[in-house]
């Protein structure tokens, strides 16, 4: 490769390089130039960076439409400072908002999120769902050197190695299928190089499928839900339900993930004004009473019993100081009065940022 410094993209531009999309060459690498390339950023340029032409990379992506891969392996050196940023890798691309992703936070180095793998559902990322250590490798990074990273997925796993520290992401959630691969970052930018792709996995990936994760296993725990199709955030009710609402909405049945909580990011008619949904369960009691509720939501939630508003709370990321993250846990609790046979209890959750997410486990008091 020429090492030469070459704007591809004024701030803001959608730009294919060379005016068309081709077929995917043969061969593994490829360079930045390369007419495959379709940039969305604020900022994307080739540039010498250390020795090596490299893609800068700032406020938003960069990928290969045209190469599609179920099982394969994707390769980069990746150069970052220790600002705030989140930069990384995209898989199985299909739709703009629908891929498996794994990025780097420079500014957590060493911590417990260090790193972060999501699924990006119609939209929505999932970190403050996914938190645990199986999706959040605690890497360690060096800034303002190349690192190289490798990426191998197959089925329903992937492997994430960072030099020579290799860590197992042991369920990817979204469907196994086909997809593009590509770049991203954000906040702050990023260097690549030496980008380059193949089909297959490597000799040493994982041959086994390793023990299924096991679910949460808490008492009482909300295992189904009744969860309606989305609808705009304006049109929450308010100390009742609606019931114009309630009649013009459609119903899934989804159970919980083994972590214990529905992503609904999965609900029906998701986009960019549709982010809040319904969530229903039921408690079943021989006598009148009263149970404990403990529940988790992000990011905004409102709780009824039996069509009455009874709770209000706010998960939203940086809604309580800097620090507060919004992760998902059965953190809150109320008391609910219940009658002899059957209890509604409804949660309308809206998605702010992050994860949109609900859990709940109902035990005698």
């Amino acid at each position: 490769m020429t090492h030469r410094t070459t704007p591809i993209m004024l701030p803001g531009l959608l730009l294919v390089l060379g005016g068309a999309l081709l077929a995917p060459a043969l061969a593994d690498e490829v360079p930045f130039d390369d007419p495959r390339w379709v940039f969305d950023a604020d900022s994307a340029e080739i540039v010498e960076h250390h020795g090596r032409v490299a893609l800068r990379l700032d406020g938003g992506r960069a990928w290969l439409p045209e190469v599609e891969l179920t099982d394969g392996v994707v390769e980069f050196d990746i150069a970052f400072g220790p600002e705030r940023g989140f930069s990384g890798a995209m898989f199985r691309l299909g739709e703009p908002g629908d891929f498996e992703n794994f990025y780097f936070r420079p500014h957590q180095s060493g911590q417990p999120d260090a790193s972060q793998y999501t699924p990006e559902v119609q939209g929505v990322s999932g970190w403050q769902l996914y938190y645990a250590p199986a999706f959040a490798p605690p890497f360690t990074y060096r800034f303002d050197e190349w690192m190289h990273v490798e990426i191998a997925f197959s089925g329903s796993r992937a492997t994430v190695s960072l030099d020579d520290e290799v860590h197992l992401i042991p369920t990817l959630k979204r469907p196994v299928r086909a997809g593009s691969i590509g770049l991203r970052s954000g906040f702050a930018p990023a260097h690549f190089a030496n980008f380059e792709f193949r089909e297959g996995v490597p000799d040493d990936f994982p041959a086994a499928d390793p023990p299924p994760v096991e679910p949460l296993e808490v008492e009482g725990l909300i295992r189904s839900w009744r969860i309606s199709q989305a609808f705009p955030p304006d049109q929450r009710p308010a100390l009742t339900l609606d019931e114009a609402l309630l009649s013009r909405l459609a119903w899934t049945r989804r159970e919980v993930e083994p972590e214990g909580f529905v992503n609904l990011a999965w609900s029906e008619g998701v986009d960019d004004e549709n982010r809040a949904v319904l969530a229903e369960l039921t408690i079943d009691s021989e006598e009148p009473g009263h149970r404990l509720l403990r529940f988790g939501y992000s990011d905004v939630v409102r709780v009824f019993v039996d069509g009455v508003e009874v709770y209000r709370g706010d998960n939203t990321y940086r809604s309580r100081d800097y620090r507060y993250l919004g992760t998902i846990g059965l953190f809150d609790a109320i008391v609910v009065p219940v009658a002899a046979g059957e209890t509604q209890v409804t949660f309308v959750v809206a998605e702010n940022f992050g994860g949109w997410g609900v859990m709940a486990a109902v035990t005698n008091l």
